[in-house]
């Protein structure tokens, strides 16, 4: 129960406190009309007070004080006026809970993209993207639909409590017994409730696995499907599809027990408190109406918690792995540099930097220089660090040793927001969009105008085929750029890069799956852009060694391990 309060308090802005008090007022409103019942039937049944008991007179007293006739009428106006004003009540409290839904649902959204952002380079070499593709879309609705659950509970939390203060009022040894005989089914169901948070919890954990697993397939639909081997997928799917099955499955039926034995246990309960009354307390005809509502509704309101709770628990553990999600990210926030603002005048260098990978070194004491305004290539066999030493320029990394020197300051010195806003990185993974030209290459950035990506398209070499598709920069690529070529997306990819006018630009292995005569084309491309820019490329192609201004081996003893200061070449 603690962590369904915690949730409504935690989550809901201004709207939580509106509800709140909106459901203090209606209850309130409710014990009133309640309160008035008793009354009415004394007077239905005997005008006079002679058979009503010491509460009715008491009432009588006190709506004598307040000038309110004695007859039904009157009464009867009371009572309506009372439940309407209870009604309306609880429906500014829904509409207020229905906003805060919206509301979590966003905000949840929004504090997880912030952190997943804001996290180490290394964080996202370790986290299935499937994951935080269920996190943002199931796991943030659900836990929404928590807090909804949970408003709804504390609603009629108050509701019990209200019946409870008013059966006290008429009679505390009744209002004892229907307390506890609430409580008692509260107990019987318990067991319940427990079953449905553990299946829950598996039920979220498969339909998990099943999104991380879509995920990586489609993501590799293509090679699969050309080798025929889709169908071996589709078994993985069967048996995590089957999983997920008996777990909710088995969160239903647990559901359901609890809702199908709720009857019959608060009847008996019911039955029990009536004979106890009538036979055992001797309660009058009135008072005996009276309780019995109230106990009804006392049992009732703690059964439709206990309920409300029950389906609060189902969604409750989408909140709590988002919460963990987030806490995780923010334990791995990426530190803010916030020093003086760097320039790129002389060049960018390594000043005998090692790095590594948990127990793996990748490099070595390992210095080198990329000198301003020229073309600088780094090559050598797979897994020699080429693109860990360009992950330490641009900060996603850092080094367990030596310095990263940019015009000759460390550049953990520097104002890293700003130093990134200098870069243009074209990864050897291109990433495009299931969007538009232009959209895939202004990245949502609302001061970017159509003539600057035209002027990018134009250096990268991509504008005269751009202008000849379909609807020009407004044609959609297709899923990561299916409707194009490989080289027309690395063309796109390049041009992304170009429209924010870098001072460095990261090219990593941009030409690796392109053919010779595209090839030659991007690296003239390149090739006429240094000048006011430095570039940086990893690959292996000996038309970019040919080219460069610069060329490191990576991996070679000579290359690691070279005595000179990167200061020196700067």
């Amino acid at each position: 129960m603690g962590g369904v309060f915690k949730i409504f308090l935690r989550t809901g802005g201004r709207h939580r406190w509106i509800v709140l008090l909106s459901v203090i007022l209606a209850t309130m409103a409710e014990g009133v009309g309640v309160a008035s019942l008793l009354p009415v039937l004394a007077v239905a049944v005997d005008k006079d007070g002679a058979i009503a008991g010491k509460y009715s007179q008491t009432m009588r007293s006190i709506l004598e004080t307040l000038h309110v006739p004695l007859e039904i009428g009157p009464l009867l106006v009371i009572l309506v006026a009372a439940i309407v004003i209870k009604a309306a009540l609880t429906l500014v409290a829904y509409r207020n809970i229905n906003s805060a839904v919206a509301d979590v649902a966003a905000d949840i959204r929004r504090r997880l993209v912030s952190s997943v952002l804001s996290v180490r380079w290394i964080y996202f070499a370790r986290q299935p993207v499937g994951r935080l593709a269920n996190a943002i879309s199931l796991d943030a609705s659900r836990a929404a639909q928590s807090f909804q659950l949970a408003a709804s509970a504390i609603a009629t939390l108050f509701q019990a409590i209200v019946y409870v203060i008013v059966a006290i009022v008429v009679s505390w040894k009744m209002a004892a017994v229907g307390l506890t005989l609430g409580l008692v089914v509260a107990a019987i169901l318990n067991p319940f409730m427990r079953m449905t948070k553990q299946w829950s919890r598996r039920q979220r954990k498969r339909t998990e696995e099943l999104v991380m697993l879509t995920t990586d397939a489609f993501a590799s639909i293509k090679p699969l499907k050309a080798m025929a081997r889709q169908h071996h997928f589709e078994r993985f799917f069967e048996e995590r599809i089957q999983k997920l099955r008996r777990a909710l499955r088995s969160e239903a039926m647990s559901k359901n027990r609890m809702r199908t034995m709720r009857e019959p246990i608060i009847i008996s309960m019911l039955a029990i408190g009536f004979y106890f009354a009538f036979v055992v307390m001797r309660v009058g005809v009135a008072e005996l109406v009276v309780m019995g509502i109230l106990i009804r509704r006392m049992i009732s309101t703690i059964g439709d918690v206990q309920e409300q709770m029950q389906a609060s628990l189902s969604f409750e553990t989408s909140y709590w792995a988002i919460d963990k999600l987030i806490r995780e990210a923010d334990a791995l926030r990426e530190p803010v540099w916030t020093g003086s603002q760097p320039t790129l005048e002389k060049g960018i260098a390594l000043d005998r930097v090692s790095f590594g990978y948990d127990d793996r070194l990748v490099l070595d004491t390992f210095s080198m220089c990329a000198p301003a305004g020229k073309l600088t290539v780094l090559s050598g066999a797979s897994g020699a660090g080429k693109t860990t030493i360009t992950d330490l320029m641009l900060g996603l990394l850092e080094p367990r040793s030596g310095k990263v020197l940019l015009d000759g300051k460390p550049l953990d010195t520097l104002d890293l927001a700003s130093w990134r806003r200098m870069i243009g990185y074209v990864p050897q993974e291109l990433a495009l969009f299931h969007d538009t030209v232009l959209a895939n290459i202004t990245l949502g950035d609302p001061e970017m105008d159509e003539s600057a990506v035209i002027d990018a398209l134009k250096l990268a070499g991509a504008w005269t085929f751009v202008e000849q598709l379909p609807e020009g920069l407004h044609t959609n690529v297709g899923e990561r750029g299916s409707r194009l070529s490989g080289g027309q997306r690395q063309r796109l990819a390049l041009a992304r890069a170009l429209v924010l006018n870098p001072r460095l630009l990261i090219l990593d292995e941009v030409s690796s799956a392109l053919d010779p005569a595209t090839e030659a084309e991007i690296c003239a491309n390149v090739r006429g852009l240094t000048g006011e820019r430095t570039i940086i490329a990893i690959t292996h192609r000996p038309i970019w060694l040919e080219m460069a201004d610069r060329v490191y081996m990576i991996g070679q003893p000579e290359t690691v391990a070279g005595p000179q200061r990167a200061e020196a070449a700067i």
